[in-house]
């Protein structure tokens, strides 16, 4: 499998750093209050900037806000290895060995200046990260599998799915047993890191699987250890406004004949289809190509398109989108969302189109 999985591990720094004001013994409304205080005291993020004279440093966080970050001689830096739970492999650096691109737990307090004085930098480099990526994605790619959710037996505990192979898509059985780590991506995110904790009563018919796991001797069967999915969702009509300051754009949503709010982040996909592409897309509307050369060469062409930014779209234009959220949400974050699609929402246009609103996009490569 393609996709890289990349497991970060701040989450459990963050805990090993704020100490006491986690700790399951104390009494609820203790807890509470001291979490509540040590996410006052704390900020993450991937390193922007470095001034490194002047002990100072931009992060962005999760949510794309920019912190900076002040500190002194008196101020602990130290580096642990991606994946740690604990600080005990940890090593003291100085603080001009951090670098942008690194990840970084900063524990301190704000400042009346507008700024975060550090008492304390936890640091993941880059470099460890890309390295880990790149083992995860190796191990994923070797003993991976993915493809679509075509059936679910819950006395059993096995789903059969029609997976990707060299000869294309064909039926394998998953048998969940033992300790099978699974996670649905959450509606908001396409990063393994924020995928949310699930279970086998959860998963359906329709769902994407990614599975690392044996696959058995015959190969009709496959043991997963770890399973990450989504229920994929495709939008799809005209913008009718845009607010770039939000990074939200409105259109009229063609398959529930609502106005639909579609937020573009940092990591959705946007791109502009040739007419060639789109007619690609429009003959293979409603079959079912996940897992097939075709699928996946379409995949790949629609990410080799050209790259745009919300400044680039305009009300009027007409948009396909892949979200995971739910199929009566409001709003959804866009996984893919593609432009260039005019002659396709045409079809669906005016009631008279008799198919299914449905396009292969997929998941973009690449997912962390």
């Amino acid at each position: 499998m393609r996709k890289g999985l990349l497991i970060f591990g701040l989450a459990a720094m963050i805990q090993v750093a704020a100490g006491a004001a986690t700790a399951q013994t104390a009494q609820t409304s203790t807890a509470s209050a001291k979490s509540a205080d040590a996410a006052q005291n704390r900020v993450v993020g991937q390193v922007v900037s470095v001034d490194a004279a002047a002990r100072k440093l931009v992060l962005k966080t999760a949510k794309g806000e920019s912190v900076s970050v002040v500190s002194d001689a008196k101020t602990i830096c130290r580096r642990v290895p991606v994946g740690e739970k604990t600080l005990d492999n940890a090593v003291v650096i100085g603080f001009e060995e951090i670098k942008p691109g690194d990840q970084l737990l900063a524990r301190g307090a704000a400042s009346a200046s507008q700024t975060f004085e550090a008492r304390t930098l936890v640091v993941i480099s880059k470099d460890d990260v890309e390295q880990k990526r790149a083992r995860d994605r190796a191990e994923w790619e070797q003993r991976g599998i993915e493809g679509v959710v075509t059936a679910v037996d819950p006395a059993t505990k096995q789903a059969t799915v029609l997976a990707s192979s060299a000869e294309g898509p064909k039926p394998l059985v998953l048998v969940f047993a033992g300790d099978v780590k699974l996670r649905r991506f959450s509606p908001d995110s396409i990063k393994y890191a924020d995928a949310l904790p699930s279970s086998f009563d959860q998963l359906k018919v329709g769902d994407r699987v990614h599975a690392k796991g044996e696959r058995s001797a015959d190969g009709t069967r496959f043991t997963p250890e770890e399973v990450v999915y989504a229920t994929f969702r495709i939008s799809g009509g005209r913008i009718t406004a845009i607010d770039v300051a939000t990074g939200e754009i409105k259109i009229s949503d063609i398959p529930t004949k609502k106005s639909l709010s579609v937020f573009i982040g940092t990591d959705s996909v946007v791109r502009r289809l040739s007419p060639e592409l789109v007619k690609q897309l429009q003959s293979t509307a409603g079959k079912a190509t996940t897992g097939s050369a075709v699928g996946e060469d379409l995949q790949r062409q629609i990410e080799a398109m050209s790259t745009l930014r919300i400044t680039d779209l305009k009300p009027g234009d007409a948009i396909i989108v892949s979200s995971t959220a739910d199929k009566s949400a409001p709003r959804v974050k866009a996984i893919m969302l593609a432009t260039g699609v005019e002659s396709y929402i045409r079809l669906f246009e005016g009631g008279s189109a008799r198919r299914d609103f449905n396009l292969t996009l997929g998941m973009p490569s690449g997912i962390n």
